[in-house]
């Protein structure tokens, strides 16, 4: 049985290279051969593994990326410690975050969402928004909308404004509207709030993304065009006809005009 669950965690190891950056590579099988001296023999043993702090850095590290890897879900929450201690590496913080999410409790959301501001890293913060996406709840949608409205940081809001999207609730249409009419408000976070509400599809949104369809900004532009198709609502149509001719160009994604005819596409013109 150890040598089969052995096997198995060398055959991880080689998994979990594809999803792993270059120069993290080399850390990857020194960890396993770690793993495997210690007695771990279990999948549960590797949340064992992560907590530990007399487990080098990298075994912690691969522990809490294994345990990502192989949707494992039992027991998670016990991973909430390494996030609130300050003293661990980001690295480890932010891979111990993206499986915590997962613990789908009520208490262990509750202690992620409590985090958020106060880990002391941009970075963390950050995974811990998106992680909350596995299990959202209440708890996690009212996070997400207080961190749009005020939170002092752009990235931030800019993540709350994605993860919005991301969790289908109604209760985010509201403030998200309200935040693409913002002009004071910085423009990736107007985009990205306006591409959320597409996302919802809520006809309440229409009218405050007709209202910036000739905003001064070509991304804002952009994505008021993609959230009036995803709406479909007609009212919608004049606004997106005279974008048509629109040739500004946002990286990545194309011209307002191209992205004004897929919308209307949407309508069958």
């Amino acid at each position: 049985m150890v040598g089969t669950f052995h096997q198995y965690l060398d055959q991880l190891g080689h998994d979990l290279e594809n999803y792993t950056a270059p120069y993290q590579r080399s850390r990857i099988h020194p960890a396993i051969k770690q793993m495997q001296d210690i007695g771990i023999t279990s999948k549960s043993d590797l949340i064992s593994a992560a907590i530990s702090e007399e487990n080098s850095l990298d075994v912690r590290w691969v522990a809490c990326r294994l345990l990502l890897l192989i949707n494992y879900e039992k027991g998670v929450s016990r991973l909430i410690p390494i996030i609130e201690n300050q003293n661990n590496p980001p690295e480890l913080r932010i891979a111990a975050t993206m499986v915590a999410g997962r613990s789908g409790t009520a208490k262990g959301v509750r202690r992620l969402a409590n985090l958020v501001g106060k880990s002391g890293e941009p970075d963390v913060d950050l995974a811990i928004m998106y992680s909350l996406l596995n299990s959202v709840t209440d708890t996690a949608i009212h996070l997400f909308v207080s961190i749009l409205q005020s939170n002092p940081h752009a990235n931030m809001r800019e993540m709350a404004a994605y993860c919005l999207g991301q969790a289908g609730s109604s209760l985010a249409v509201k403030p998200l509207t309200a935040v693409i009419t913002n002009k004071s408000e910085n423009i990736l976070v107007r985009s990205k709030a306006a591409e959320a509400l597409g996302m919802l599809s809520d006809p309440f949104a229409v009218n405050a993304l007709i209202q910036i369809i000739n905003d001064e900004s070509p991304e804002i532009r952009f994505w008021a065009a993609y959230a009036l198709g995803q709406i479909g609502d007609t009212r919608a149509i004049p606004a997106l006809k005279s974008l048509i001719e629109d040739d500004a160009q946002v990286p990545d994604y194309g011209t307002v005009g191209s992205e004004a005819k897929n919308a209307l596409r949407h309508f069958g013109d």
